[in-house]
């Protein structure tokens, strides 16, 4: 049975690394839904029955496609900005070229996906709020100020959309879950508690400010002091990072 839920990280993988899924919005309910959509084996009870265990693995996949989109930047800004160069003095070159254009939009588009995730975090989902309300109809011309809270059950596991009220009391499930910090961790991002992927994405800040990325290679991280203190290596790879996490991240009951 257990081989049956880990089975399904493929599809899991599938759903989340879709082209036009957006990160900073997708739930785990979605997920499980779209699970049940393209899996005729499985069933609603078994769903049910496994939530736990499927949410994990949701969890572990959307965090290394975060990371994915967060530190797969372009290799090099340098063939880019000489492709652009040769483009202005020659204006030949269509194939080359139509590669180093190709790059360049990938960057971008890597670029705004990450800002917009660092926004979305910042403001706290208050762009998430906007897009939910825009797409609403405004039939009644009625002003609704309940959207905040809806907006946060987008990452909750078990978000009903629908229940704008009651969202705030069920906080705390699937990728909003906090956690309370190991104390290096703790010391490294400047706070005790946080959920699994605002810990990624604040080490992420960290990682870019300090171009603690190999040049040669951005999936591998040059740790500094802070970060040793945390992994105890001098340099890890970003998936291993991902791995390591768990082992700093505590229940807030057992912690205390």
């Amino acid at each position: 049975m257990e081989s049956s839920v880990a089975a399904l990280e493929p599809k899991v993988r599938q759903i989340l690394g879709a082209p036009g899924i957006d990160l900073s919005t997708i739930s785990a309910k979605r997920v499980r839904k779209q699970l049940l959509e393209i899996d005729p084996t499985l069933t609603p009870e078994f769903v049910k029955d496994k939530k736990e265990d499927i949410d994990k693995i949701i969890q572990v996949v959307y965090e290394e496609i975060s990371q994915e989109q967060q530190g797969g930047e372009e290799e090099e800004e340098v063939p880019t900005k000489r492709a652009r160069e040769e483009d202005a003095s020659e204006g030949q070159g269509s194939a080359p070229l139509k590669k180093a254009k190709k790059t360049k939009t990938k960057q971008e588009q890597l670029d705004e996906d990450y800002a917009r995730q660092l926004q979305n975090e910042i403001n706290g989902g208050r762009a998430r709020t906007s897009r939910a309300a825009s797409s609403k109809p405004k039939a009644n011309g009625t002003k609704r100020g309940k959207k905040g809270p809806k907006s946060s059950a987008t990452v909750n596991s078990d978000g009903e959309e629908e229940s704008g009220e009651e969202k705030p009391k069920k906080r705390g499930g699937g990728f909003k879950k906090e956690y309370t910090l190991s104390p290096p961790l703790a010391a490294l991002l400047g706070v005790e508690k946080l959920s699994r992927p605002q810990v990624v994405k604040q080490l992420w800040v960290h990682i870019k400010a300090n171009n603690m990325q190999n040049p040669e290679n951005k999936k591998e991280i040059m740790c500094d002091e802070s970060f040793r203190a945390v992994f105890g290596v001098d340099k890890i790879d970003m998936f291993k990072m991902n791995k390591e996490l768990g082992v700093h991240l505590y229940e807030p009951e057992a912690a205390s």
